[in-house]
Formats: C-alpha cells, structure tokens, sequence
C-alpha cells in the first residue's frame, strides 16, 4: 500500500511539472487528434465494415467523435489513478488519429462506478480519473441485452438503473439551442422514474422494429392498449414515462420522453428511420414539440386532440392570438423536418380542434406534410383503434416503401454474388447497407463471419 501511494504522489507530482498537455491521454504526438473512433475493443475499425450500420455494430463500433467531444473529458481529468480497474464490461476504446499517427485510450469503469482513462500505447502517461459525466455525455451507444421477461407483447416496466438515459440533455444551452423558448431547469432523477415498453407481437431480438413514443396526459404513462392492433401490424416498439404528465414541468417531461426512446434504442434492435411520437391533449402537444424541434429523432407524429406549433395563430376573435410555445426551427432542420410526415386526430366536439385546424393550414402553408382528420361526434377523448392505425400508417408509407424497394434490391444482389469473386465481400457488404437486419442481410453477415444474437 505504502509502495502504491508514493507512487501515486510520484506521478501526481509529475502531473504538475510536466508541460501543458504532456501527460493528457488524449492528444496523438502531444497534439489534439483530427479523427476519433469508439470500439467495444481494442481494434481499429475495418473501414469496410464501418459504411454498414448493421455490420459496423456487429464488429463493435460505437461511434464517431468529433475532436471537441473530447473537451469535456480533458476538462474532467482528474488525478492519477491509485488502482486501475479491468478492461470489458462498460468500458471502450477511442482510436485517435491526427495524420498517419494514431493512440488508443480505454476508457475503464471500476466496480465503485469510477471511470479511469487508461493510454494503451503510450508508458509514459499514467492512467487518470475522468469524470462520470464527461463519459455520459459522449455521443457514443452502448448497446444493452433486452430484459429478460423481453418476449413478444411483453410489457415491461423498467426503474431504478434499467431506463437509459438520453445524449441528448435538456440542459440550459440544449434548450435555448433547440427550443429558443424560456423553458423551465432541468430536475429530474432518472434513477427515480419509471419507463414503460411494450413490445411487438412479431418482435425478434434480430430484427429491428420502430418506437412509437406515447406523452401520456395523466401520471400514469403506460401505453394504451387502443394503439396495440396498430403497434402490431407495423412492428413497433411502444414506449413511454411514468410522471410525463400535463401537470408536470415541460423541461422534465421532454427529457423523459427522450429518455424513454433512448432506453429503446439500447435495449433493442431499433430502425432510427421509424421513431414516431403520439399523445394524447398536452401530450400531443409535446409530441409536436418533439417533432418539430428534433426531426433528427422523430421520423414522423400523430398528436390526439392538442397540437402545437411555430406560429402565433389567430384565434379569429380580434387580435387574440393561441401563442408560439417555441421558435421556428433553423433551416437545416426546418428542411429535415419538412421531410416527415404529421397526421394529427380530432373531434368536430373537440374545444381544440379550432386552433388544430388554423395551425395545421399554417404549417400546411410553411410545407410541412401535415394532415388533420376531424372526426363528427368526437370530443376531446382518444380515437378508435382504427382511427389511430389509419394515421400511423400514413406516417409510415415512406418507411415502408423504402424498406421494401431495399429489400428487393438486397435479395437481387445477394442471388448474384459468385463465392469465386474477388470482390464477393464488398458484394456482401453492399447486401447489408441495402436492408439491414433482413434475411438477406444475416445471409450476407454470416457469409461474413458474424453469427446472429
């Protein structure tokens, strides 16, 4: 122990008359790196495999970094680390690279939660402590097993440790970046909520299904069993918070139904081109919210009875006005979110469905693929079963006709592939890219060496 500490002093002695950035493990040559690569291992990634989203996780991969992600865990770098724990577990590799130089730091979580950056290739910089935070806010996935009651239709109910929270963080410079609206702070625990999942009746843990957020208006936030025919027949993952309710703060409740996809996407096989939104009164509000503010994340929307937009519209009463609840999205996004589809519900009975119908023709106007079916006799209550699918699948055409034009196209490319040819591997590649996670596509996988999970 005695030998431990004082060379810990040693080290930590060195840390302070060393050169700026001598003893930082995350600099190739002493200088910041241009590129940066996470792996579940200690292997660069094959770049072959990397232009297959499907093959690159199998192999490992979990992300490009940009160099200034890693800003934030210079700034966490703490002392040296007196023990450093062992590799695996939650732990991974970035690969830096600036030119034809290149490092590997292991990022290792101990038992006791601490994270320790560990230089593979380097002896002459100690292993450091690096903050928890600073690892959680990297823009890397790690992916989890499912549950293991995960069975077809299953409802799972996920608390304490289970739910994953989400990269992205509802934090002062992310709402004024996202919403450009004065939002509340940001309190809530994840550790002390609850998220709910609903599986698929046809779900595989090797075959990718959609998500179908559902913003709940009431404390209880498990999915509603009218969207359960819907969330069958187009495969799609249900998910949704306890506590996201209408009386809750609107900064907690969006991070919680962020929290809830994220918890999806890394506990099962998610298509990010199918991630949708529903909710019900100032649940569909938030649901627009989300679709217009992050259609990075939201692929398409089916807000019940509330919606909510860019505009100040006019209510038709004078110059009163139903209020912008956040700012029209920049043009990069404005031009992404024109590129999904909205098809909002309501009643002729509905006290909303006048300002649905005036910011429906406005966001109609602005080019957005918005439709709104007003429904004679219903109120401010939930849709049909069937009222609800024929949304959905509306907002799903596009997927669905992109799926199966790549799934035509995989099978033709798969039939034609001679085991001679030299370049059979990139044909099997190409197999993967066009419909991953098809039958093709794990032909194409275990051709190349990868089994099924």
């Amino acid at each position: 122990m005695t030998l431990r500490l004082t060379l810990a002093a040693a080290l930590g002695a060195m840390l302070g008359m060393a050169q700026p950035g001598s003893l930082d493990p995350f600099r190739v040559g002493g200088q910041a790196p241009t590129r940066v690569e996470a792996t579940v291992g200690p292997d660069p990634m094959d770049p072959d495999l990397a232009a297959s989203p499907m093959l690159a996780r199998l192999a490992g991969h979990l992300g490009e970094l940009a160099p200034r992600d890693l800003v934030h865990l210079r700034r966490a770098l703490g002392r040296v680390a007196e023990t450093v724990p062992e590799g695996g577990g939650d732990g991974f590799v970035l690969h830096l690279g600036r030119g034809d130089a290149s490092e590997r730091v292991e990022i290792r979580r101990g038992p006791d939660g601490r994270f320790v950056a560990v230089p593979l290739d380097r002896t002459d910089v100690p292993p450091r402590e690096v903050g928890a935070d600073a690892v959680a806010a990297l823009p890397i996935r790690r992916h989890r097993e499912p549950p293991a009651d995960a069975a077809p239709a299953a409802r799972l109910r996920l608390t304490g440790a289970e739910p994953t929270p989400s990269p992205i963080v509802l934090d002062g410079p992310s709402r004024r970046r996202i919403f450009r609206a004065n939002y509340p702070e940001l309190t809530r625990d994840l550790g002390e909520e609850t998220i709910h999942v609903r599986l698929p009746r046809g779900w595989r843990p090797d075959r990718p299904s959609g998500v179908l957020l559902w913003v709940s208006p009431v404390e209880d936030g498990r999915c509603p069993q009218v969207f359960e025919p819907a969330l069958d027949e187009l495969n799609l993952i249900a998910v949704s918070a306890d506590r996201a309710h209408n009386e809750r703060a609107l900064t907690d409740r969006l991070q919680l139904c962020l929290d809830a996809v994220e918890t999806a996407r890394s506990r099962f096989l998610v298509d990010d081109a199918r991630i949708y939104v529903t909710g019900m009164s100032g649940g569909g509000r938030c649901s627009m919210i989300l679709q217009c503010c992050l259609p990075e994340v939201f692929t398409g929307a089916v807000p019940i009875v509330g919606i909510d937009s860019y505009h100040n519209a006019p209510t038709g009463s004078g110059n009163l006005r139903w209020p912008a609840r956040f700012a029209k999205p920049d043009a990069a996004s404005f031009a992404l979110l024109k590129s999904r589809r909205i098809r909002a519900i309501t009643g002729d009975q509905d006290f909303n469905e006048p300002e649905m119908t005036v910011r429906t023709e406005m966001m109609e106007r602005d080019g957005l693929e918005i439709l709104l079916d007003v429904y004679p006799g219903m109120g401010h209550t939930m849709p049909t079963a069937e009222q609800f699918a024929t949304a959905l699948r509306w907002v799903d055409e596009p997927s669905k006709a992109a799926r199966d034009e790549g799934l035509a196209e995989a099978r033709r490319v798969l039939a034609s592939v001679d085991p001679s040819d030299p370049d059979a591997r990139a044909t099997l590649i190409e197999v993967t890219r066009l419909a991953p996670w098809s039958e093709p596509a794990w032909e194409a996988a275990e051709r190349l060496g990868f089994g099924r999970p």
